[in-house]
């Protein structure tokens, strides 16, 4: 009897762990979909040329909110997608086949360089702060590199460490730092610490 009841305690625990880690299974498989629908929204909305509080505005939602849904960081209903993706312009079956199909149009640019709209209205950014000149002899890389830098600063405050590491560099190149020191130059990023640029606490942020 005892015996039995050693084997049935058994069964239960392991029935039990099986069933956690199911759940756990399911719980990262939903964040890697939230983190799926926000980044389709985060790229087709850049595609457009859009900010992040135009887009907020067009649609009737918060910067903050919509910010998070594009950071897989917050669930959404699946009638708040519907007003997203309508704001962008976007169909349903454009969509389907964006997530589903993996046949997004948008996917069709060479690696490291943004959409034409979304280069240009940072090329005029650029152009705005330090001239034509300095604007126009950015290479359509430096540009989405420009843009990596914002789009995290505007995340949270980071080290520059966090900033090199998102644009795809193991070390500090003369050219990675230039194009640091012309983010803040533009105004398009800013020190926590403006009087000291190698302060211990040093952070990036918009």
């Amino acid at each position: 009897m005892v015996k039995i009841y050693h084997i049935l305690v058994r069964c239960l625990v392991l029935i039990y762990s099986m069933l956690n880690e199911d759940k756990k299974k399911s719980a990262r498989e939903f964040r890697k979909l939230l983190w799926l629908i926000g980044s389709f929204i985060r790229r087709e909305r850049e595609k457009a040329g859009y900010t992040l509080e135009h887009l907020a505005f067009s649609v009737d939602m918060d910067a903050s909110i919509l910010s998070k849904y594009e950071n897989g960081k917050r669930a959404m209903t699946l009638k708040t997608f519907y007003k997203i993706i309508r704001g962008l312009g976007k169909t349903p079956e454009e969509v389907f086949t964006a997530l589903v199909l993996k046949g997004a149009p948008a996917e069709n640019l060479p690696p490291n360089t943004l959409p034409p709209v979304k280069e240009q209205q940072l090329r005029l950014q650029v152009k705005s702060k330090l001239g034509a000149g300095v604007a126009d002899a950015l290479s359509s890389e430096e540009v989405y590199r420009l843009n990596e830098m914002i789009r995290l600063a505007s995340r949270r405050e980071v080290r520059k460490s966090e900033i090199r590491d998102a644009v795809g560099l193991k070390t500090y190149t003369r050219a990675f730092n230039r194009l640091l020191d012309l983010a803040r130059q533009a105004g398009l990023i800013r020190l926590k610490y403006p009087e000291s640029l190698h302060h211990k606490n040093q952070r990036y942020l918009v």
